[in-house]
């Protein structure tokens, strides 16, 4: 699943050119909190989580079913500007670092980016080999979901590269929902609120995939 690097104009395809409705504040949507699931803590990232965003987004292995590794210089501009979005005011994106519970160690990153509008977020992991195929992605969202959905949120989409099976088990057991292929990736929607329904504020208005 794609963590994003800064970019504050990415939208899921479907809505490059359409506006989101207003809503749910952008600031309220990215308040700062720590996290604590039964194995994990998740904690806004710092300017010392630099090494494990680094370490993340230029290791060929971790970015396997991501994209394209960064080399160390390009990694260390795409953390500086990840900071400079967590404390725009308001706040544009939400990131956290993921450690293990039992010895603290550093294992990934989870990432909240807010669309235009404010009603809508994609959702990013990236987590470091010793973490994957553990059932952290699983624990992490299940406890992340329910923060989103305080704080306004109507929705969150999220990302893959297609053909990643594993990736797709993940999104359909967590409640996501497939919604459209476009250039090798395949993006999921995850509805936060209750009876939350498609209309013309979703930026993926449109049936639901079911092949």
């Amino acid at each position: 699943m794609h963590c994003p690097k800064p970019n504050p104009t990415s939208r899921p395809p479907a809505d490059r050119d359409a506006r989101l409705n207003a809503g749910a504040s952008a600031a309220d949507a990215t308040r700062p909190i720590v996290i604590r699931t039964a194995n994990l803590v998740l904690r806004p990232l710092g300017a010392g989580d630099r090494a494990l965003y680094v370490s993340l987004y230029s290791c060929r292995a971790v970015m396997e079913h991501v994209g394209v590794p960064l080399g160390v210089a390009a990694a260390d501009r795409a953390f500086a500007a990840v900071l400079r979005q967590t404390t725009a005011s308001p706040p544009r994106a939400r990131y956290w670092s993921i450690r293990r519970r039992g010895d603290g160690q550093p294992c990934g990153l989870v990432s909240v980016v807010v669309d235009p509008g404010g009603m809508s977020a994609e959702l990013g992991i990236l987590l470091n080999r010793s973490a994957q195929r553990t059932g952290a992605s699983t624990e992490l969202i299940g406890s992340l979901l329910p923060h989103l959905a305080g704080d306004g949120l109507g929705w969150l989409w999220t990302r893959h590269l297609s053909g990643n099976s594993a990736a797709e088990r993940l999104m359909a057991r967590v409640g996501f929902e497939r919604q459209t292929t476009a250039d090798g990736l395949e993006y999921w929607r995850h509805g936060l609120q209750t009876g939350d329904r498609r209309g013309s504020d979703d930026p993926f208005a449109m049936p639901a995939y079911t092949g």
